[in-house]
């Protein structure tokens, strides 16, 4: 079953677990402008486009991309006729190379996760190509650490509401498997999907980063700029060409 496509029904209450105006001025801190009036800004996984959204309310030229053409239809909804200056492209994260320049690209909620380490190589490559001079890119990942910390080779269960999640990390620590079981929307058995996410260190990606070009490779513990630790649950990644 192909990911995030009976889970788009299902992903805006989801994820209204976060505080999205937290991570808005979070990723605005990160970005370094204080304006982003006629700024392209590039959303690499942009999902619902709820984030897409907000940039695209304080007058960015918003570029949303994501692999799930059912998640893009719920983020045009969003974007369209409201801001008419957006775009949403159904694309590979990875595969994407735009002809003009980019003022400001993220990544939310570990998507980049679900790269191996050749598809992550190609996104930095492709991301270092389109960002304007002094420009970053964002994202945050798995902290390999902190989710193998007595949990490895060991299903973890967790729920929110009604959508049930089962994780387990493989043997080799090099990936994630979660199954995502979401109530039938025809009261029938359970829909599940499973998705796969691959497992990179901030070592591996300053490498992978350098090798792209990039001049500037920080990595903090999420929503702050204090470097991370073992205990840190998510690591975000700040890159500056």
């Amino acid at each position: 079953m192909s990911i995030y496509k009976h889970f788009s029904e299902f992903y805006d209450s989801y994820i209204a677990q976060y505080d999205y105006s937290l991570w808005f001025s979070y990723l605005c801190m990160l970005s370094g402008y204080d304006s982003f009036s006629g700024k392209r800004v590039l959303d690499l996984g942009c999902g619902t486009g709820s984030m897409l959204a907000r940039f695209a309310s304080e007058g960015a030229i918003a570029i949303g991309v994501d692999i799930s053409e059912d998640m893009l239809e719920k983020a045009y909804s969003k974007l369209f006729p409201k801001h008419s200056s957006a775009m949403i492209v159904n694309a590979d994260i990875s595969d994407v190379v735009f002809s003009y320049k980019i003022d400001f690209a993220y990544s939310m909620g570990d998507t980049v996760n679900y790269l191996n380490n050749e598809q992550m190589a190609k996104l930095l490559e492709n991301v270092y190509t389109m960002l304007a001079e002094g420009s970053a890119f964002t994202f945050d990942i798995i902290n390999t650490e902190f989710l193998n910390d007595g949990r490895m080779d060991e299903t973890v269960f967790t729920e929110l509401g009604s959508i049930r999640f089962e994780r387990k990390i493989n043997e080799s620590q090099s990936a994630v498997f979660t199954q995502v079981h979401l109530p039938s929307l025809a009261n029938c058995e359970d829909l599940v999907e499973e998705h796969i996410q691959y497992l990179h260190t901030p070592d591996s990606l300053t490498v992978l980063a350098q090798e792209a070009g990039f001049r500037s490779c920080c990595f903090y513990d999420i929503f702050s700029t204090e470097l991370y630790t073992k205990n840190s649950e998510k690591i975000q990644g700040l890159l500056r060409k």
